[in-house]
């Protein structure tokens, strides 16, 4: 397979994998008890939607329209975060649940981001780098958030149960 062809479609699984989170985060809103998740998750929404865009603007600056291939991993992602958030989970567990899920869909989505901008870089499609990046800068931010409450939701728990 050719590099160019190989990375089109690993841009094609991107383009689906963002669509799957649009549709799964205003569930992951609505379930989590923690207001600072739930505004992490409303703020990824926002951007996620903005990162679908540039992946279109993306596919464009190669002259090509945007077109979706199905995303297996992220799939069996989206899957696992519906099943927490209608799980008989409740408050801070529920919580903690969709804090994991959502750092593994981060961590699936930066390796995905890695990997199509090395592939744009090494085929010199500097635009599709440049719009690309950007999404990748915003998921390693949302991980970063993400960890940060997941470590306070831990010290609180620690707390409780040492009857801090």
């Amino acid at each position: 397979m050719e590099l160019k062809a190989h990375f089109l479609e690993e841009l094609q699984e991107l383009a689906s994998a963002e669509e799957l989170l649009i549709a799964c985060l205003p569930e992951l809103i609505t379930a989590a008890a923690n207001p600072q998740l739930s505004s992490v998750f409303e703020r990824h929404l926002r951007q996620t939607e903005l990162q679908s865009g540039r992946i279109k603007r993306a596919f464009a600056s190669l002259g090509l329209r945007q077109t979706l291939r199905p995303c297996r991993p992220m799939g069996a992602l989206i899957g696992e975060a519906s099943n927490a958030s209608v799980h008989g989970w409740r408050g801070s567990v529920r919580d903690f649940v969709l804090v994991d899920v959502a750092r593994r869909i981060e961590q699936f989505e930066i390796a995905a981001y890695t990997s199509v901008v090395a592939l744009a870089e090494a085929l010199e499609y500097f635009e599709a780098v440049n719009l690309l990046t950007q999404n990748l800068v915003e998921e390693q931010t949302t991980t970063q958030q993400l960890t940060a409450i997941h470590d306070e939701m831990v010290a609180r728990a620690q707390e409780t149960r040492s009857g801090a």
